[in-house]
């Protein structure tokens, strides 16, 4: 029986119910999309932090700034243009971007499951479709990973299903509709995603086989076969050449961003492809075993032509994901796009075998399908990219601090550059820099040596160029950013003299979502959130007081300011201020009343040191520029935790009250009055804490100031270090000791050092302290002379 011609009917057969459905097909249906969503819940707080960059596009436009991601440039970083539309028409309505992205990966699973339960052959749903592909579809794992996942994957599936449905029962020669709205589904494919139109020639392809097949004896010629499925390419092709000419006069390319940051075809992305699909199809062989079995059915019952669509799709999504390396996300995002067309191939056979069948090969078959259904389930759960889906939360990092970000800079419009271009610059709002260059025109056009054998879109930097930017703040790395960056921009970065010079990391935590901590290097001078210098005025925000030197954290206040809030066990610490020479008044805003401080210089305790807790002015004076630190915390019966929104120097005149803390020589050792050592300071506590003394090489004298009889000292120390202890009397030596590392777990370390036999001291007499070895960073929390 010879096709008359595409998309006319095969040869007399009976008229269709006009329903489409049956209610054993409908009852099949409902109780596996119900298994499906709540298969789906598993997976419901995965969200990928690239649908972020797109409905950040997405919100953009809605708001007018055009299709861009950031102020002041036009650049493609998206390869999914329909998605973005899509949500920019949902944001434009009202709805939430993420609630519309998640809404449309829902409906897309749920709409390809009904798409596998719809026979090309009848054009109804069956049961018997629904009950063996169906099933095996709904336990997928990646199924119901990108329900959730935020990225157009999802809404794919149901397309992909819906087009390979329609096409295949067009070229069965039974559509009643014109050739070209079977295509319409792979050209929304295409526009979906970029390399969506691999999907549509390859299915294109299978179908000039399957009308082929369908000839029977007198199978037509390849010609015939493509020129019946001209029609069904001409929505592929239109959408294909109007999205080119978009992206060339919008965006000034031909190709998108994206494709200049990921895209490579060599040696090394064969490989990494060839592992990626090998070790994606061993997680669904249980599936991939079913289809095999289904496709001898769907032959021995004479159907072949119905197969020939979805293993084209198969085959040719195969052999494209291996030219281009694979995909890096979890749950097989870019292999899940074969999940449909194999649980089509496998409905096919369910549907051959069963339709029209009595009650008891139904009943055999759910004996087996319930089985083979758990035994998929199980052989995914098991696959670590499938479980990564399940534990991979970082991006919900990124609400709590883009919000805050938000928050405390949003009014200043500071440049935020990161390495995550999803979560933090959607939440945040802020002109941002994506320093792995997926939307970035500079870093995509100019790649580094050897590009194309790292991580797919991880491979981009120029650390000049992002330093050349001069970013008020950086997050490397993941959405929680962190001190030490793990890609090239950041990398280069780290090694350059000046970036030290110029940034400062500092530590967040947001106070909603997940209570994130983040560490950001932010701009210390020149910036918008840095230092501000005026005349004999230099402001210094606050929350510079945490991270770099520091265990503090910085939170928003009650009136949006980010604020470090120092406790006695984490106090803050202002690393390397460049202070003129002068005398100076230190303060905070707002006034917290007495504290602990200390002032170093050249990583050393002043002399002297003031009183930690007696509410007097800190005054600094210095003889020439001179690069400081201050620690700081809240004063014992003080408020707790103290909050600093900002540490003020003042320039102060000659008659200030109180007494100047000065540098101490170069080569001197510090001179420290017994008395600043008396408090005991626990173990554990915080090394650079305002009551510690911090010492240099050259180590510190204490003049002794009462007699004594001293059979012990007792001190506690950097745990890290060693110290040597000598008691003196002029030049006669009495004693020596030495109180080595002490390995406690961090912080400060109790020693006690036994004199045997016991040492009477004299006032007058010194007792020297010197470091003798360890990391170069010294310091001693109290020491006392006891008998």
């Amino acid at each position: 029986m010879a096709v008359a011609g595409f998309g006319t009917e095969l040869a007399p057969h009976p008229a269709p119910d006009r329903r489409g459905w049956s209610w054993p097909a409908l009852a099949a249906y409902v109780l596996i999309a119900a298994a499906l969503l709540i298969h789906a819940r598993r997976y419901a707080a995965f969200l990928s932090d690239d649908a972020l960059i797109s409905l950040r596009y997405a919100r953009r436009f809605v708001e007018g700034h055009g299709l861009t991601w950031t102020a002041g440039e036009r650049v493609e970083g998206y390869t999914d243009f329909l998605w973005v539309l899509l949500a920019a028409a949902g944001g434009r309505l009202g709805f939430d971007y993420i609630g519309t992205a998640l809404f449309l990966d829902k409906l897309g699973v749920l709409l390809a499951l009904a798409a596998v339960g719809w026979s090309p052959r009848t054009g109804r749903w069956s049961a018997a479709r629904l009950l063996t592909g169906g099933a095996l579809l709904a336990a997928s794992i990646p199924m119901a990973v990108w329900a959730n996942g935020g990225l157009e994957h999802g809404l794919m599936t149901g397309v992909l299903a819906v087009g390979i449905a329609r096409l295949s029962r067009a070229a069965l020669g039974r559509a009643r509709r014109p050739a070209w709205m079977a295509g319409l589904p792979f050209a929304a494919l295409a526009l979906l995603r970029a390399d969506g139109v691999v999907l549509a020639v390859f299915a294109l392809a299978g179908g000039a086989l399957a009308v082929r097949w369908t000839d029977g004896p007198t199978r037509a010629p390849v010609g015939r076969a493509v020129s019946r499925l001209a029609g069904a390419g001409l929505p592929v092709v239109a959408v294909v050449l109007g999205q080119l000419l978009f992206r060339r006069v919008y965006y000034g390319q031909w190709q998108p961003n994206t494709a200049l940051a990921k895209l490579a075809l060599n040696a090394a992305r064969l490989r990494l492809g060839l592992t990626h699909v090998g070790h994606g199809y061993l997680a669904i062989a249980v599936l991939l075993g079913a289809a095999v079995v289904a496709s001898l059915v769907v032959v021995q019952a004479g159907r072949r032509a119905t197969l020939a669509i979805a293993w084209a799709v198969i085959l040719g999504w195969t052999v494209y994901l291996t030219a281009v390396g694979g995909d890096i996300f979890p749950g097989w995002r870019q292999l899940l796009l074969v999940l449909p067309p194999l649980a089509a191939i496998v409905a096919e056979g369910g549907e051959a075998l069963l339709e029209g069948q009595p009650a008891r090969r139904w009943g055999v078959a759910a004996l087996v399908m319930v089985p083979l259904a758990l035994g998929h389930l199980a052989a995914q759960s098991r696959d670590s990219e499938n479980r990564r889906a399940a534990h991979e939360l970082w991006e919900w990092d990124g609400f709590g601090i883009g919000t805050l970000l938000k928050r405390a800079f949003g009014a200043r419009h500071p440049l935020h550059a990161v390495d995550a271009a999803g979560a933090l610059p959607y939440w945040s709002e802020l002109p941002s820099l994506d320093m792995l260059g997926l939307n970035d025109f500079y870093l995509a056009h100019h790649p580094p040596p050897g590009f194309g054998h790292g991580p797919i879109g991880h491979e981009l930097g120029d650390g000049a160029y992002v330093f050349s930017r001069a970013p008020d703040l950086i997050s490397f790395n993941n959405a929680g950013g962190a001190a030490t960056p793990a890609f090239l921009s950041g990398e280069q970065m780290l090694a350059m003299p000046a970036f030290h010079r110029a940034y400062q990391w500092i530590r967040v935590q947001a106070s909603i979502g997940n209570h994130a901590t983040a560490e950001i290097w932010v701009r210390r001078e020149g910036g918008k959130l840095g230092v501000r210098r005026e005349a004999g005025r230099i402001e210094v925000p606050g929350y510079f007081l945490t991270g770099q030197a520091s265990d503090a954290v910085a939170r928003l206040d009650a009136r949006g300011t980010l604020v470090a809030e120092l406790t006695d066990d984490r106090p803050g610490v202002l690393p390397a201020l460049e202070l003129p020479a002068g005398r100076w008044a230190v303060s905070l805003e707002p006034p917290a009343g007495p504290v602990v401080a200390d002032v170093r210089c050249d990583g050393r305790s002043m002399e002297p040191r003031r009183a930690p807790d007696d509410g007097s002015a800190v005054l600094i004076e210095l003889d020439r520029p001179t690069s400081i630190d201050l620690a700081l915390a809240p004063a014992p019966g003080g408020p707790v935790p103290l909050r600093v929104a900002a540490v003020v120097f003042r320039a102060a005149g000659a008659a200030s009250a109180g007494t100047a803390s000065r540098c101490v020589s170069a080569g001197a050792p510090l001179p420290v009055a017994p008395g600043d050592l008396q408090a005991p300071r626990p173990e554990h506590s915080f090394w650079a804490h305002p009551a510690d003394v911090m010492l240099g090489p050259e180590g510190m004298t204490i003049r002794i100031a009462a007699a004594q009889r001293v059979g012990h000292i007792d001190l506690t120390a950097d745990n890290n270090d060693a110290y040597a202890l000598a008691i003196t009397r002029g030049s006669t030596p009495l004693w020596r000791g030495v109180a080595g590392p002490r390995a406690n777990g961090g912080g400060l370390a109790e020693r006690r050092l036994e004199l045997s036999p016991p040492v009477a001291v004299q006032p007058g007499d010194t007792l020297t302290v010197t470091p003798e070895g360890g990391d170069g960073a010294y310091s001693v929390g109290h020491l006392r002379l006891e008998d």
